[in-house]
């Protein structure tokens, strides 16, 4: 018996390449209803699981198709082992570097440009420092 290597499927109607996989036998339950999101050319895609998983590669290129499945391959099969292996404890090392990720996105996001008063507004119960106020927002992330 000849195991077939997985690749991206053509949709028959778009032309359009696309990721379609089944959610393996031990995770059916855990993982029927759950949104899982996946990387696709450079942004991220949130798909539900059912008996399989199916997200639009959004290429007609089949060059580019392999290029994107194998990287929403990846990030599929380790949502997978997450699955399997539950909830992890951090480590304190491993949770500043977290820290340090989310840090970096929002000096990357507010940088340049501060955002409206609505984005502070859904911010400011999270900041640490008194007042809520966008500098006071900023500079938590700063410290």
């Amino acid at each position: 018996m000849v195991l077939r290597m997985a690749s991206p499927r053509r949709n028959p109607t778009t032309g359009i390449y696309e990721l379609r996989k089944r959610v393996p036998a031990d995770l059916r339950e855990k993982a029927r209803g759950r949104m899982i999101t996946l990387p696709v050319a450079g942004e991220t895609r949130r798909v539900r699981a059912g008996a399989e998983v199916k997200v639009s590669l959004s290429t007609r290129e089949a060059t580019e198709a392999k290029k994107r499945f194998r990287e929403a391959e990846v990030a599929l099969e380790w949502f997978w082992e997450a699955l399997r292996n539950g909830p992890q404890k951090l480590s304190h090392k491993q949770a500043l570097a977290l820290a340090g990720e989310i840090r970096a996105e929002r000096i990357a996001a507010f940088d340049e440009e501060p955002a409206t008063e609505a984005i502070w507004q859904r911010h400011s119960c999270k900041c640490s420092c008194s007042g809520g106020s966008p500098d006071a927002f900023v500079h938590s992330y700063r410290a």
